[in-house]
């Protein structure tokens, strides 16, 4: 990929932010747009990664962190009313006054949202990033920022991991997959990351896992709220049942972790000559699996 190509992919990107971004701030921009904008911030974020492994740098994206956290916090509650809407109604629950509390903070939310947005230039923002691009990443710098994930994911997915460790693995996870595209390009005969199950289906229950620990803690918060005792009965039944799938769900993950560990190893057998073993052999032949569809299939 030629500069001017890296330069394009940024552009479009940013484009695709302030689109999302002025449907937000237009009210008109429903949950998906929102989705959408954090999507987009993400899969920026991981070629920026790409780009900069190696370099002494800042994070690029900084000035626009602010709007990516007001969205998640907005996002998070929205998803968080849906549920809770869900359950109530389940569970034959009728006027309930938590509903109102969310509400009200989805109000506060959205319009911090939009003073946010009001306040900041995607054009000027996108000319100043797109300039200070670094050059088109090599297979050297390509492997490095593989080895790089690899390493964060395993130091993330150990039998006591916490939540944050757990969300942080998906994170690296997701960095690799996000940039198959920029990877693979040009190459013959790969194959690619993404359109393996098991690795979809790992990253899809480490999503899910992080949303039951947002809506937990919610739950946890609304204990403190001035709400019916009958309410906040439902509510801590609600918890009860959240936390019992909770770990059900973590148990799941860690058997995958130890599966995918496995199939790497098994894949990697042989490979480890590439100059990936840095310390550990794990790691390593994670990171030779990760690489399996960089180049041809071995």
């Amino acid at each position: 990929m030629r500069h001017n190509e890296l330069e394009a992919e940024v552009e479009k990107a940013i484009k695709r932010l302030d689109s999302y971004a002025g449907t937000i701030l237009a009210g008109s921009g429903t949950n998906e747009d929102i989705h959408q904008f954090r999507v987009t911030y993400k899969k920026l974020r991981a070629f920026l990664r790409l780009l900069y492994t190696g370099e002494d740098h800042n994070n690029p994206l900084k000035p626009l962190k602010k709007i990516y956290s007001l969205s998640g916090e907005l996002r998070d509650l929205q998803i968080h009313l849906g549920l809770i809407s869900g359950y109530f109604k389940k569970a034959e629950f009728h006027n309930a006054v938590y509903k109102g509390v969310l509400e009200d903070s989805i109000q506060e939310a959205t319009d911090k949202l939009h003073e946010a947005i009001q306040g900041f230039s995607f054009h000027e923002f996108g000319d100043k990033l797109t300039k200070n691009l670094p050059g088109k990443p090599g297979d050297d710098k390509a492997r490095q920022f593989v080895h790089e994930q690899a390493q964060g994911f395993y130091s993330n997915i150990k039998e006591d991991a916490t939540d944050e460790q757990l969300h942080a693995a998906r994170k690296h996870l997701k960095d690799i997959m996000y940039n198959t595209a920029y990877l693979v390009a040009g190459k013959e005969e790969t194959v690619l990351l993404k359109s393996r199950l098991e690795l979809k289906e790992l990253a899809t229950m480490l999503g899910e896992y992080h949303d039951k620990c947002a809506l937990l803690m919610r739950l946890e918060g609304a204990q403190s709220e001035n709400l019916p005792a009958e309410e906040k009965v439902v509510l801590a039944h609600m918890a009860r049942e959240l936390l019992y799938e909770k770990g059900l769900h973590r148990e799941k993950i860690l058997k995958g972790f130890k599966e995918l560990i496995a199939m790497a190893d098994k894949r990697s057998g042989g490979l480890q000559t590439a100059g990936l073993l840095l310390g550990s052999a794990t790691v390593s032949a994670l990171a030779v699996f990760f690489l399996s569809y960089y180049g041809r299939e071995k």
